[in-house]
């Protein structure tokens, strides 16, 4: 170490520069995995509702046993 460096966490050092979060993962990554996140979401929910849609409370069934799981 050099002699006036401003003390960092250990994680520091396996870092890439720019913003992050709490757990040092750069913006970028985070994007890709809330997208990620909200495709998979989307298609499963309306694949499964159309399978079983006879009414209104049906689909509102489904959807929430999914959202149990």
């Amino acid at each position: 170490m050099p002699a006036q460096t401003p003390w960092r966490p250990p994680w520091m050092s396996t870092m890439r520069p720019g913003p992050t979060d709490s757990r040092g993962t750069t913006r970028p990554q985070l994007r890709r995995r809330r997208r990620r996140m909200r495709r998979t979401r989307r298609t499963r929910r309306t694949r499964r509702t159309r399978r079983r849609t006879t009414t209104r409370r049906v689909e509102m069934e489904c959807t929430w046993t999914m959202r149990r799981l």
